[in-house]
């Protein structure tokens, strides 16, 4: 405890890779003024408890490397100064409908970073996605999230990192997924199981002729129906350093010009 300490002016708490644990005392709801918080690292189990909803003026939140459970709690959509908010390494489960709900409800939603990876979330990826329209960082890799991608991530013009692999994903991606994303850079797609019994669930539904927006430096497929044919959209992606198409169904020649366009930068192939 602080004792008769003042911290009503603190801007930035750091109390990462600790051994810390729920409860926390009184006084650490009261940091109204709080603009950064990081528990990355300790050992925080169990639902959030619902006192965080005092700490709205946080533009950046981290829980990531923790045992936290539980759904992901409205309470954090309703952080509309949220800029960074890394909940990845955690046990939440369930849905995210509520969260992006909150966030996307915002006035101006200012979020850039929502990681969510490694987790046991199990929902539908909600449409209200594509309102966060200042995000940059996005990770959902190695959940349980299933049903069709909304065609609201096309929306996303800000979108650097994108990263949906390690999900059972299904339904189709068409153009109307990336119209709007000119600025992406990373890309990651697909499942872990390479089983070969279980159908391609997740599809790439492109005119061969299509010219993607972006131009990207690493791009991850794995057992996603890419193919057959090696699509204008890949050859026209000349700025690529990592490149790994797995069990992506494509049975074409690897086109000659843009193999060599890429090989002298690329440091995976």
């Amino acid at each position: 405890s602080p004792g008769n300490i003042s911290l009503a002016s603190l801007l930035i708490l750091d109390v990462s890779y600790n051994n810390l644990t729920f409860p926390f005392p009184e006084w650490f709801f009261n940091l109204a003024n709080l603009r950064k918080l990081d528990l990355s690292g300790n050992s925080l189990s169990g639902p959030l408890p619902s006192e965080f909803e005092s700490l709205k003026s946080l533009e950046h939140l981290d829980l990531s490397f923790n045992s936290l459970e539980g759904q992901v709690l409205k309470l954090l959509g309703n952080f509309c100064n949220l800029k960074i908010l890394n909940l990845a390494q955690n046990q939440f489960d369930g849905g995210i409908q509520e969260l992006l709900d909150g966030l996307s409800s915002c006035p101006n939603s200012v979020l850039e970073l929502l990681d969510l990876s490694s987790n046991m979330l199990q929902s539908k990826l909600p449409a209200s996605l594509g309102m966060l329209h200042n995000l940059k960082f996005l990770t959902f890799y190695d959940n349980n999230m299933n049903g069709s991608i909304p065609e609201s991530l096309g929306q996303l013009s800000q979108l650097v990192h994108l990263d949906l692999s390690f999900n059972p994903w299904e339904g189709f991606l068409t153009e109307a997924h990336f119209i709007n994303l000119p600025r992406l850079k990373y890309f990651a797609l697909g499942r872990i199981d390479p089983n070969p019994i279980l159908p391609i669930p997740l599809t790439f539904k492109v005119s061969y002729d299509w010219v993607p927006p972006f131009m990207l430096h690493k791009i991850n497929i794995g057992y996603c129906k890419v193919g057959p044919a090696f699509g204008v959209w890949l050859q026209s992606q000349t700025e690529l350093l990592f490149v790994k198409l797995r069990g992506t169904n494509i049975s074409d020649s690897i086109p000659e010009d843009w193999f060599l366009k890429i090989s002298s930068q690329a440091q995976y192939l």
